[in-house]
């Protein structure tokens, strides 16, 4: 999924990933005056980064909180999601050219 990361996504992750844990409304304000995108804008990229897994979205006490993930797990998990699919592929092809 992270190679559907378009540049506006990366710059905001790059962004966020300063704070581990921030404010939903003031990672709007982040984005909105970094970026310089509307605040509509910054919705939509900040759901675009949790589609993708990026972020995560919590509620503590009444307080709507962003958790940014850890870019190097993210990675290790592609990493490892590719070799499973690599193994499966070449011992699919070599169980084909047995039969």
């Amino acid at each position: 999924m992270i190679h559907k990361l378009r540049k506006r996504e990366l710059a905001a992750y790059t962004l966020l990933s300063k704070h581990k844990k921030i404010n939903y409304g003031d990672a709007i304000d982040i984005l909105t005056s970094e970026l310089i995108m509307t605040k509509r804008t910054a919705s939509n990229v900040l759901r675009r980064l949790k589609r993708l897994g990026l972020i995560k979205v919590k509620i503590e006490d009444t307080r709507i909180i962003i958790e940014v993930e850890d870019i190097w797990r993210i990675l290790d998990n592609l990493l490892e999601k590719y070799k499973a699919e690599r193994h499966r592929r070449a011992h699919a092809l070599a169980k084909k050219k047995i039969s």
